[in-house]
């Protein structure tokens, strides 16, 4: 989230048009946060229950907000169409983060510190007890999600290799290959697709459900549609 004071809020929305802005407003009352969302080139201010004390995320969805808050000590809360639905799991979890994913489902890639070793983990929730883990200790470093599943990327770390998760299958990637963000896998006609990128001289390729082709090009892969 990103907090603005005084500022023309359109004009900086309309520039994070993935991204949600809020903009501090001084009151006689007080402080007064207003939260601004931009799609399909509009902007929209969203108005959040009296109760929410933290909002995580915004997303539009068919035209109607989605958000991810937080009320009190209350773990994240999804709200959307005038429902609530609580991430009970999250209740003892130290919760670092809360993003939805660039999905048509409404699932949150929720990201989670566990004390004493201070190591993170993302946890992508699709509502009410509906939890996805991959890696303990271990970020996601792409996802895609859609009505055939969840399917995720973990790139390699030092002595670790890197995995392209499709649904429940996990297969390795090639060595000193990764993704280069979180749009860089995407599914058409039941086949998952992932762009991945050399940490040297290799040349991108794309891994098609387990099988790889080359691309003659220069430059990392930022994204697949």
């Amino acid at each position: 989230m990103r907090l603005l004071a005084d500022a023309d809020v359109a004009e900086v929305v309309l520039l994070q048009l993935d991204h949600f802005v809020a903009q501090q407003q001084k009151t006689a009352e007080g402080v007064k946060i207003s939260y601004y969302q931009a799609a399909e080139g509009k902007v929209r201010k969203i108005d959040m229950p009296e109760t929410v004390t933290k909002v995580w995320d915004i997303k539009m969805v068919s035209g109607r907000p989605a958000a991810v808050v937080s009320t009190g000590d209350v773990s994240p809360v999804l709200l959307y169409e005038g429902k609530a639905e609580a991430a009970e799991y999250l209740k003892r979890q130290d919760v670092v983060s809360c993003t939805f994913c660039d999905s048509d489902c409404l699932c949150v890639c929720v990201r989670c510190r566990y004390s004493g070793d201070n190591l993170m983990s993302d946890i992508l929730w699709t509502g009410g007890n509906e939890w996805t883990m991959y890696r303990i200790g271990r970020t996601l470093s792409s996802v895609h999600v859609d009505g055939g599943g969840c399917n995720a990327a973990i790139n390699p770390m030092p002595g670790r290799d890197g995995i392209i998760f499709k649904g429940k299958a996990a297969f390795v990637m090639p060595p000193d290959y990764g993704v280069c963000s979180k749009e860089c896998m995407v599914r058409k006609d039941s086949i998952l697709y992932a762009g991945l990128s050399s940490g040297g001289d290799g040349p991108p390729l794309i891994w098609k459900d387990g099988a790889l082709d080359t691309l003659r090009i220069n430059g990392p892969l930022t994204g697949l549609r």
